[in-house]
C-alpha cells in the first residue's frame, strides 16, 4: 500500500453514482491452499466442525463493494468503499489522494452525524488491531484449542483422558495458530492504512482509534439509530 499521505476534500457531493461488486482484500491462492492443510490437519484430529469452518473460510473470500463516482465541489472523485450511505447534496469529506484532477477516494466521512464509510476490512488503527489480535483472536484461538477436546470427551461420554487431550489441544492450536496469523498479516496493512485515513481526519491518537467500540457506544445511548446505522452494517461507522 503506498505511503503517500492521505489530504482531505472538503464539499457537497453532486452526481453521485454506485455500482456493486465483489473484490478479494486478503487471500491469495498460496494463502488458501495453507488453508486447505489447516483443514485437513484439523480432520485428521477428528475435529471435523473446526474442519468445515476453516475449509469454508478458504471458499467465497471476496468481499462485497461498491464502487461510486461522484464529485465534491468542483473535483470528480471516484473510489470504492465496503459500503455508500451519502446521497447527493451531503456535505462531506473525502479522505484519499489527488491525482490531477481527480480525487481517489479511500475514505469518505460526513461531519453532520460523524459517519464515516470505509474500505472492508478498515475501521481500527494499527495499535487497536494488534490489542484485538492479541486479546480477541488469541484468546478465542486458545479456548478452542484447549476446551474443544473437552466438550468432546463429555458429548460422546468418554472418560477423560488427559494426555489425549493435552496431546490434541496442542496440535489443534499448533493447527489454528498459523491460519490466524496468516489472517492478521494480511488484514494489517489494512489498519495501517486505517492510522492514516484517521490522522487525515485529525482523530486523536489515530493509531488506537477503534471505531466498530466506537459505534457500539453511540448506539447504546442512541438506540433510535439503530435501525439506519446498525453495528453490522458492512464497514460504516461513527467516529
Amino acid at each position: 500500500m503506498s505511503s503517500v499521505p492521505y489530504e482531505r476534500l472538503v464539499g457537497k457531493v453532486s452526481e453521485l453514482s454506485t455500482m456493486t461488486g465483489r473484490q478479494d482484500f486478503v487471500w491469495r491462492q498460496g494463502d488458501r491452499d495453507v488453508g486447505a492443510v489447516a483443514a485437513t490437519g484439523l480432520a485428521l484430529e477428528g475435529l471435523a466442525g473446526a474442519a468445515a469452518s476453516t475449509a469454508a473460510s478458504q471458499g467465497d473470500a471476496t468481499d462485497p463493494i461498491m464502487t461510486f463516482q461522484c464529485r465534491v465541489g468542483p473535483y470528480p472523485v471516484t473510489g470504492f468503499l465496503g459500503n455508500v450511505g451519502f446521497v447527493d447534496e451531503d456535505e462531506v469529506i473525502v479522505l484519499g489522494q489527488r491525482q490531477g484532477d481527480t480525487w481517489v477516494a479511500r475514505a469518505v466521512a460526513r461531519p453532520l452525524d460523524r459517519t464515516i464509510w470505509m474500505p472492508p476490512h478498515s475501521g481500527r488503527g494499527h495499535r487497536a488491531f494488534l490489542k484485538m489480535l492479541l486479546l480477541g483472536w488469541g484468546s478465542a484461538c486458545l479456548l478452542w484449542s484447549f476446551l474443544f477436546p473437552m466438550v468432546m470427551d463429555i458429548i460422546h461420554g468418554m472418560s477423560m483422558d488427559w494426555f489425549w487431550w493435552l496431546t490434541s489441544s496442542l496440535v489443534t492450536s499448533a493447527t489454528l495458530m498459523p491460519v490466524v496469523g496468516l489472517v492478521a498479516w494480511r488484514v494489517y496493512p489494512y489498519a495501517v492504512m486505517s492510522s492514516r485515513l484517521f490522522q487525515a481526519l485529525g482523530l486523536p491518537n489515530p493509531s488506537r482509534v477503534n471505531l466498530p467500540r466506537l459505534t457500539r457506544q453511540y448506539l447504546r445511548g442512541t438506540p433510535d439509530a439503530t435501525s439506519r446505522f446498525h453495528p453490522m452494517t458492512p464497514w460504516v461507522f461513527r467516529y
